[in-house]
């Protein structure tokens, strides 16, 4: 009979991070220039906690 390997997974759930809208530095006075900016250190937090 084959074995079978258990996967251990972590479900990770996110809100609505406004990709995109520049209001969101001004409301939630964000330290970036430009929405681009923001939405890329995002990202990259968002990569790093589900690769980490």
């Amino acid at each position: 009979m084959p074995r079978i390997r258990s996967i251990s997974m972590t479900t990770f759930f996110t809100a609505d991070t406004h990709s995109g809208d520049h209001r969101t530095i001004n409301i939630s006075r964000r330290p970036f220039p430009e929405i681009a900016n923001l939405d890329a250190h995002l990202i990259g937090r968002s990569n790093a906690t589900v690769a980490g």
